[in-house]
């Protein structure tokens, strides 16, 4: 039941966010939903940055007690405000000397950063209270929802400009009123300080590598393309195609969402029984896990790949034709939903560094990948580097994890017998 209902939270967070894109990409024209798309990629990679790891890291540090959860939601956040700080203060020196200066779109982006990353944070200490149905809304659907809203009231006077303000405006209010209810809630800490040792600062480390290699490898196709495109005569083709990968990367990216609900809920059990050395039930609730998410994924993939113009088309006439890349990044997710929770577990059990080993292999593999295909099949090329990169990272993950602690991560027909029955699925998912 919990599942069920954190899925139904998660899926209307994720129908939100699909909402909203339709909504920027019939406000504004196809060139600028590229430069907007463009703005919110530099965002994302600050706010990798910024969040150093901490969302995932607040978990684990909470896990031996919950109650110091809000505790050590205020001092991380207060860190990510001081690296906000130390971060403007290098790029107001770039400025003064000339040496590089954003536009204004970007500039709008990358303050929002700091309030997505405190978002972020307020997402992990929901997930370190066992809050799930909260952490879950807070990651996807809650941004979109306020920003939908903002978008339609300012429908008829927006553009590229404007609709990057009414993103920060958007974020900073969700942000100030999360951090007020939090306050409200648990009150001021009696202690800023935490258990932030020289290991415990390794672990963040680790987790901050992985997720910027992460992100690279998410976007380096994007970049590439970008950059690419950026070469030839037209302006408008550039962000034109641009916009049309963005858009089938985002509609790839609902694909996993059961996966994002799965890790939410699995995140404190796995901390949990790695720590009790109790690895078969680790194993025998992981494969139930990975076993129901890709029964979950069965449908919308297979609508996907026979009717992929259908899909594209709700976002524009002008997205039409273009829907191999689409269907090639769901093969990719596909992957990414059986192999399960990977991440967590070596992240969870001190192995960051082999994931974080694994990222960066998957980070260089997309990088060759993409300036090898990009030029000769364009947007198809992009996504075969990104899947190629995803397939790299989380296959040999799930392998060490089996090899190491006799772990299985991916579907099997024991998962399959515990979904068929009932105690059994509500014992994996409780």
């Amino acid at each position: 039941m919990k599942f069920i209902f954190s899925v139904f939270i998660r899926g209307a967070a994720t129908l939100i966010s699909l909402a909203f894109m339709i909504i920027l990409t019939r406000s504004i024209s196809q060139p600028e939903v590229g430069e907007y798309l463009a703005g919110m990629t530099l965002m994302m990679g600050i706010v990798t940055i910024l969040k150093f790891g901490f969302d995932t890291y607040i978990i684990k540090l909470s896990s031996p007690n919950p109650h110091n959860a809000a505790q050590i939601c205020y001092t991380l956040i207060c860190l990510s405000l001081l690296f906000f700080v130390i971060v403007s203060s290098i790029y107001m020196l770039v400025y003064v000397t000339g040496f590089y200066r954003l536009s204004l779109t970007n500039t709008y982006f990358c303050i929002s950063s700091i309030f997505l990353v405190v978002l972020y944070i307020i997402s992990g200490y929901f997930k370190a209270t066992s809050n799930n149905y909260a952490a879950n809304f807070i990651e996807v659907g809650l941004v979109p929802l306020v920003l939908s809203l903002l978008f339609i009231f300012y429908k008829e006077r927006l553009d590229v400009l404007s609709a990057s303000k009414l993103y920060l405006e958007g974020i900073s209010m969700i942000t100030l009123f999360l951090c007020l209810l939090i306050l409200i809630k648990d009150g001021l800490p009696h202690s800023w300080r935490i258990d932030l040792s020289r290991n415990h600062f390794r672990e963040c480390l680790r987790i901050m590598l992985v997720n910027t290699l992460e992100f690279i490898c998410v976007w380096t196709p994007s970049i590439i393309i970008l950059v690419f495109i950026m070469t030839s005569e037209s302006t408008l083709i550039t962000t034109r195609e641009f916009a049309i990968y963005q858009i089938s990367m985002r509609i790839s990216l609902l694909i996993p969402f059961s996966l994002v609900v799965m890790n939410s809920i699995m995140a404190p059990h796995i901390s949990r029984l790695i720590s009790s050395g109790d690895l078969q039930e680790l194993s025998n609730r992981l494969q139930v896990c990975s076993t129901l998410l890709m029964i979950t994924i069965l449908f919308p993939c297979i609508f996907i790949f026979f009717f992929p113009d259908v899909v594209v088309g709700i976002f524009g006439d002008e997205y039409l034709g273009y829907t191999s890349a689409l269907v090639i990044m769901v093969l990719g997710q596909i992957v990414n939903v059986c192999v399960g929770s990977v991440g967590y577990v070596l992240m969870m059990s001190g192995n960051s560094s082999v994931y974080l080993k694994n990222t960066l292999g998957g980070c260089l593999f997309c990088l060759v990948l993409s300036l090898l295909l990009i030029p000769k099949f364009g947007l198809t090329g992009g996504a075969i580097a990104y899947v190629g990169a995803l397939v790299i990272r989380k296959i040999p993950s799930a392998i060490f994890i089996f090899r190491r602690f006799r772990v299985r991560t991916t579907p099997s027909i024991y998962g399959l017998k515990m979904i068929l029955n009932k105690r059994g699925l509500g014992h994996a998912l409780e």
